[in-house]
């Protein structure tokens, strides 16, 4: 009995570790966040837990990386526009707005330039319940005067994000 006890928890442990390491998957690595499989070129980092990923080595000493992945959620409150909402949070009019659909949730990837950054984002709705939703974001970012170069691995990600 003893020994079935330490089994299942070796396996409750190791549950709870593979949702937020990194596991190789082709030439890229794949991370889960907050229920959402993103894949990342093979050279990229990250925390999980946070949602943060970058190029290279380093961390989140200085705060968030200069070219990174950000992903998250953020609460769509009734009587509120998505579009809306997605402006204010990005402080920003979206550009080259495209709609898309993931997982059945609807929402669109879109750029946008704010604080010297460019980035490429996807937003989308997803419904809880009592007229409330979530905005799940998934935001690329890096510098301007570098953001043409950093464009296909940011739209490579948001392609193959999955729930």
């Amino acid at each position: 009995m003893n020994l079935m006890k330490r089994n299942a928890f070796t396996i409750i442990v190791y549950l709870a570790l593979i949702s937020t390491i990194a596991v190789m998957a082709g030439d890229g690595k794949t991370f889960k966040h907050q229920g959402w499989t993103i894949t990342l070129p093979g050279n990229w980092n990250g925390d999980a837990e946070a949602g943060l990923f970058w190029p290279g080595k380093g961390g989140l000493e200085m705060g968030r990386p200069a070219t990174s992945l950000h992903c998250g959620g953020f609460p769509l409150m009734p009587g509120t526009k998505f579009e809306d909402r997605v402006k204010t949070h990005i402080n920003a009019e979206p550009q080259d707005r495209k709609d898309v659909t993931v997982e059945g949730l609807k929402g669109f990837t879109c750029t946008w330039e704010s604080q010297g950054k460019k980035h490429f984002g996807m937003f989308l709705e997803e419904v809880v319940g009592g007229g409330m939703s979530i905005i799940n974001f998934f935001d690329c970012q890096s510098p301007a005067d570098v953001f043409a170069e950093d464009k296909s691995d940011f739209e490579q990600i948001i392609n193959n994000v999955k729930k």
